[in-house]
């Protein structure tokens, strides 16, 4: 899925409607070096790779260059 907006800082404007809401949108998530073949094998078993994150030309090359090199 991929979104697109106008706002030119979003997560500014995301965290002050969650101040006035008083609910949490956005979580951020800190994962170790150590850990990342780990989760990059969990995510492409969801179906989750570059290609899918980045449509396109670009998204083909990241999903090529994370599988071959």
């Amino acid at each position: 899925m991929a979104a697109f907006s106008n706002l030119y800082n979003i997560e500014d404007f995301v965290a002050a409607y969650e101040m006035v809401n008083t609910a949490n949108y956005l979580t951020r998530i800190d994962i170790l070096a150590s850990e990342r073949e780990l989760v990059e094998d969990e995510l492409r078993f969801m179906g989750i790779t570059p290609a899918t994150l980045f449509p396109g030309f670009e998204g083909a090359c990241k999903s090529l260059r994370a599988e071959l090199f």
